[in-house]
């Protein structure tokens, strides 16, 4: 039993996954891939994506917040 307490894990939460969602949005649109593996990455966000708008945790529509306000 106490080897159990010792093994305590912290539980992945939906946070962690929009923060990954966002981390390879950063990379993405620093370079941070080679061409070689777009489809997997990108089959891998579009599989993120997904999950998290069937969870209601993001919206479908984009976010006006990263986009550049043209009238300021």
């Amino acid at each position: 039993m106490a080897e159990e307490d010792q093994k305590q894990t912290t539980p992945l939460q939906v946070q962690d996954l929009v923060v990954a969602l966002e981390a390879i949005q950063l990379a993405s649109s620093r370079g941070a891939f080679k061409v070689e593996e777009f489809t997997t990455v990108g089959q891998a966000y579009k599989n993120l994506y997904d999950f998290l708008v069937a969870s209601g945790v993001v919206s479908t529509q984009p976010s006006e917040q990263s986009a550049p306000e043209e009238n300021q």
